[in-house]
């Protein structure tokens, strides 16, 4: 299969452009590039015998002819030199030119596996997102939640929140997340981030928008969603 075989293949649809058949198209360039040279040196051969043929011929002819003959072959007649370049030949083509398109296809191929690598990164987002919705559902479902058209209903207060499941279930996470803890304290104190500018604080009771002493205001913190959430004290 020639080079320009390979060069037509590259830019269709599963072509594969591994890194070994790009090497193996640069080989057969070079061969090829090879065989062009050795058939242009075979051509410039035939070509300088053909020439000096012709004007072996052409001083004979002249030497018969009158001086009005030679001048009316002259303007009449074309040269063999005018016959042999008015048949011009394919151009070669040389490595450069090669390289040059080797590298486009190079190119070519890389933008597209990087397009390729970026929606198979897109696919995988969304089926990650769909999946933690299908959990997030689960979860719902689990506390009583129901779902009416597009929203999803409040089992306790029977108005609807929205279609977005992972949030509804983010804000409940939350919600019992900070109960479970302000039970831990059970009427006391917790300790909290930023307390550098109190003396002697005793902490947070987890309700009041200040601390014990009164000097930073504090409120629940929290990170992670549903599936992982973890709440804390800052002052802020």
């Amino acid at each position: 299969m020639s080079i320009e075989a390979y060069l037509f293949l590259s830019y269709q649809p599963g072509w594969n452009g591994s890194p070994d058949r790009i090497a193996q198209m640069r080989a057969q360039a070079e061969q090829y590039d090879q065989h062009n040279l050795a058939v242009a040196q075979e051509y410039h051969a035939l070509y300088c015998a053909f020439r000096a043929a012709a004007e072996k011929i052409e001083r004979k002819s002249e030497m018969r002819c009158t001086g009005r003959q030679r001048y009316s072959r002259m303007q009449n007649t074309p040269r063999w030199d005018a016959i042999v370049s008015s048949e011009p030949h394919r151009p070669l083509s040389n490595k450069a030119d090669l390289e040059s398109k080797l590298e486009s296809a190079e190119r070519d191929r890389a933008r597209e596996m990087e397009a390729a690598e970026a929606k198979e990164r897109e696919r995988q987002k969304k089926e990650a997102a769909q999946a933690k919705a299908g959990r997030a559902a689960a979860y719902l479902i689990a506390l009583g939640w129901k779902i009416d058209r597009d929203s999803w209903i409040d089992p306790k207060s029977g108005h609807g929140c929205g279609s977005d499941a992972v949030g509804i279930a983010n804000d409940i996470a939350l919600d019992v997340a900070i109960e479970d803890r302000k039970k831990e304290i059970a009427g006391g104190h917790i300790e909290f981030g930023g307390d550098d500018n109190c003396e002697n604080c005793s902490g947070w009771d987890g309700d009041s928008h200040r601390c014990e002493c009164g000097n930073r205001r504090v409120s629940w913190e929290h990170d992670g969603d549903f599936e992982s959430m973890n709440v804390w004290a800052e002052a802020y």
